[in-house]
């Protein structure tokens, strides 16, 4: 089973992105602040695909996001950032803090689920290569 971290700190709308997740058939493992969202993505067998609510990509958020790609499955991660504003220069500004694909706040849950399930499939490219590519070095 596939896990996700979901990072917002409104209860409401963390425990309705999660019950989303589940019903699509996710693993989900909250966070409520950006301390406990590191300690979760650093632990053993974290999670690979990252929802991360960004009030206007702060640098707290960017400075998540840049942490957990300096760890050394960092870049194999997909991460998805959340905020309630729209528009061009917030969806670049996100991009640029280092996420892969970003969604305007409320987010509606089958697009969540849809855009979560697209990440799974490419992480789980992603690992399937690595895999492949291990067997080859070992051969």
């Amino acid at each position: 089973m596939t896990r996700v971290l979901i990072l917002d700190e409104e209860p409401t709308t963390r425990v309705q992105m999660a019950a989303a997740l589940q019903r699509g058939g996710f693993e989900v493992v909250s966070a409520t602040d950006v301390g406990s969202a590191w300690r979760v993505a650093q632990a053993p067998n974290p999670p690979m695909i990252l929802v991360l609510s960004c009030p206007a990509c702060d640098a707290d958020t960017r400075e998540l996001v840049a942490r957990v790609r300096s760890l050394p499955d960092g870049g194999d991660r997909w991460v998805i950032l959340l905020s309630a504003r729209d528009g061009i220069e917030s969806r670049r500004a996100a991009l640029e803090a280092g996420g892969d694909d970003y969604l305007v706040k409320p987010v509606d849950a089958q697009e969540l689920r849809g855009r979560v399930h697209a990440a799974a499939r490419l992480v789980g490219r992603v690992e399937s290569l690595a895999r492949e590519l291990a067997r080859r070095k070992a051969a």
